[in-house]
């Protein structure tokens, strides 16, 4: 994918080479490396990068002709570590959170209007930056990719211009109606702390199905007009996670089970109750 504008970083590649090379040191081990013209190099990591750096300069040549490419090479004569330098370095990779990446996308839009809304107190007071799942001791309640899920939803039939004035007004208004989420408004506004491991123990109103299903819910009312409906019948809900009538509709035998068919029942249920 090309670079619309701004910042972008072309990582490097990484190269072993089955040959003897001359090195000429010039100052402080940067030098001359000078091989053989019938070297033959093995690309150890980086082999789709190379096939889209290429694919880059085929669509836009005038963008990347001034650019350069770092590259790693390691020499393997007789080709006894190629293998292994696979092995170290795709062994032990791992993607960064979607909570992460939602942090630091600065392309994505709908991760930008996520973003935006830890600027509401309560929301940056009690959001987890990091995990995708909390652990039951943590001190939050929400999660960064909780709330651009649930803004996925919120978002997917209003004009991009209209985004953060949507979210942060619907999201505003959800939490003066759900009275669990009004005692954090609360809490946060008088500078208390809350048991939040209680708080998700006890009340399903701190659950990511719940924030889906919120934006589903949303999506459903809202559509392209942006306008907040009344949402007071969300106070009259019983939160409660021993509340029997979650069963079938996102419980099953005691277990929350969070995809679209659950998320969306949970939101039919919701709209039932305004």
């Amino acid at each position: 994918m090309l670079p619309d504008e701004g910042f972008y970083i072309l990582p490097p590649l990484v190269l072993s080479v089955d040959c003897e090379y001359d090195f000429d040191e010039v100052c402080q081990g940067a030098g001359r490396l000078t091989l053989p013209s019938d070297s033959r190099f093995w690309l150890g990591d980086g082999q789709h990068r190379a096939a889209e750096f290429l694919q880059a300069y085929l669509e836009a040549p005038a963008m990347m002709n001034d650019e350069t490419v770092g590259v790693m090479l390691l020499p393997d004569a007789g080709n006894q570590v190629r293998h292994q330098v696979f092995l170290d370095i795709n062994a032990n990779a791992s993607k960064p959170s979607k909570s992460i990446a939602t942090l630091f996308d600065e392309r994505d839009h709908l991760a930008d209007v996520t973003r935006n809304l830890l600027a509401l107190p309560w929301v940056e007071r009690y959001t987890n930056l990091e995990r995708t799942t909390l652990p039951k001791s943590s001190g939050d309640l929400f999660t960064l990719n909780g709330w651009r899920d649930a803004n996925r939803e919120l978002l997917a039939n209003i004009p991009e211009s209209n985004w953060d004035r949507v979210a942060a007004g619907y999201w505003k208004a959800i939490a003066e109606t759900i009275p669990q989420w009004r005692d954090i408004l609360t809490a946060v506004e008088q500078e208390q702390s809350v048991d939040a491991p209680m708080l998700r123990q006890d009340y399903i109103c701190f659950h990511s199905i719940t924030l889906s299903a919120l934006g589903l819910l949303g999506q459903q009312l809202i559509g392209e007009s942006g306008q907040v409906p009344d949402l007071s019948g969300l106070a009259a809900v019983n939160w409660s996670r021993s509340n029997p009538d979650w069963e079938g509709i996102f419980l099953f035998e005691g277990k929350i089970i969070k995809n679209k068919q659950s998320a969306t029942r949970f939101a039919d249920y919701l709209q039932a109750a305004l």
